[in-house]
């Protein structure tokens, strides 16, 4: 399955990826944007449903929520892609 990443999303995980590398050893932030990717594409699988997301301002857009250690991942399966359109920190949606 095709995942799309909205600008929101990139932007954030841009941040997060330049965040890791000025807290940690260089090149850190890309192994993590590596790992992210790679736990997305396990999820996007064409015969799987998601129910949406138990924060309610997700869910009221329709939107379905996993998770990526202490980060939520907001998306939506749309004509056969998984498309992300959030990467929140989750200590925020509490």
């Amino acid at each position: 399955m095709e995942i799309e990443i909205k600008t929101k999303a990139l932007k954030s995980l841009s941040e997060i990826a330049d965040y890791l590398d000025t807290i940690n050893t260089p090149g850190s932030g890309s192994r993590w944007l590596d790992r992210f990717l790679s736990r997305i594409e396990s999820y996007a699988r064409p015969s799987v449903t998601y129910p949406l997301c138990h924060h309610q301002c997700l869910a009221r857009r329709g939107m379905s929520c996993i998770t990526f250690r202490r980060w939520v991942v907001a998306f939506k399966i749309l004509r056969g892609k998984f498309v992300i359109y959030e990467v929140i920190f989750g200590a925020v949606l509490q």
